[in-house]
């Protein structure tokens, strides 16, 4: 089936047919934030809730390892507009805010779930996260790039930026971050990791670990935080599992390599909050990489149903 193209399902609601739009304070909060508007390469992203959405009503809930995710509840609360109330389109400062305020409207006990969009939406995402949860806040970057330009094309708030940002105006220190999968680096971006003393694990080096031995080393970092979030930007992938994003990058994890270690973080660690950005259906593959971030949703959804037993 092309990207784009209808999906023939049996009728049931989004994500793994258990939405809930009665539930005031779901253990899952899912959020659509459909901005595009800092891609540096090639946009589309801003697709990716709704064709998420769409592919999420095709699959039980069921984990890849067999698994009825039970004893969960989910609410889509929907997308944050890319245009004001009154059909102008906002700017990309005028969204983050309007993100931002979304955001803070969520049940403080969710687990919140956001679906980018471009990985800019990511700094409203960490500055709510980090004032709920302060000292004890922490941050795990699954990405391509560092995403550590102060500016890019003379946009602070650029994608490219987006862990920078996110840093400085949520206050967060280098010791708490831990950066992962990374393999695109710019020279400013990593004379700014040496300084910090950012711990990156490099899609290089992970091939050659254990998913134990990957998931260790983060815990051992962040291990003694009490609350973690989780930051995928898709084309932390291999771009074979990954082909429909903006920057398609060659020599990342494989998607069995990634869910092995996801799996494990959630078993070891506190992650409350996470995003998935990047994924542009207008540049997928018979819908590769969006299947790939629903499989994702699907198996977070099992970890906090696990977690939960």
């Amino acid at each position: 089936m092309a990207s784009g193209g209808s999906l023939f399902v049996r009728t049931r609601r989004p994500w793994f047919d258990l939405h809930d739009e009665t539930e005031a304070s779901p253990h899952v909060a899912i959020l659509g934030l459909p901005f595009d508007g800092s891609a540096s390469l090639k946009s589309g992203a801003a697709q990716a809730p709704a064709r998420l959405r769409a592919i999420s009503k095709t699959s039980d809930a069921i984990d890849r390892r067999g698994r009825a995710v039970g004893g969960v509840t989910v609410r889509d609360f929907g997308d944050v507009a890319v245009e004001d109330p009154s059909g102008r389109p906002r700017t990309q400062t005028e969204y983050l805010q309007a993100a931002a305020t979304a955001l803070e409207a969520l049940p403080d006990s969710s687990f919140v779930l956001a679906l980018g969009g471009d990985n800019s939406v990511g700094i409203p995402c960490l500055r709510r996260f980090a004032r709920r949860h302060g000292a004890g806040a922490g941050v795990i970057w699954f990405d391509a790039h560092p995403d550590l330009f102060e500016s890019y094309d003379g946009n602070p708030d650029s994608h490219a930026c987006a862990l920078r940002r996110a840093m400085t105006l949520a206050g967060l220190p280098p010791e708490r971050i831990v950066l992962l999968g990374t393999r695109s680096f710019s020279a400013g971006e990593t004379r700014f990791i040496q300084e910090q003393r950012i711990d990156v694990i490099t899609a290089a080096e992970w091939w050659s670990l254990a998913p134990d031995v990957v998931v260790d080393r983060i815990a051992a970092r962040l291990g003694g935080l009490s609350a973690i979030y989780l930051s995928i930007d898709i084309d932390g992938f291999d771009a074979s599992c990954a082909p429909g994003t903006g920057y398609p990058m060659p020599g990342g994890p494989s998607a069995v390599m990634v869910l092995a270690v996801l799996a494990g973080l959630f078993a070891r660690l506190p992650i409350r909050a996470m995003d998935i950005t990047e994924i542009a259906p207008p540049l997928d593959t018979n819908d590769i990489t969006s299947f790939l971030g629903a499989q994702i949703v699907l198996e977070t959804l099992g970890a906090i149903a696990a977690r939960r037993t």
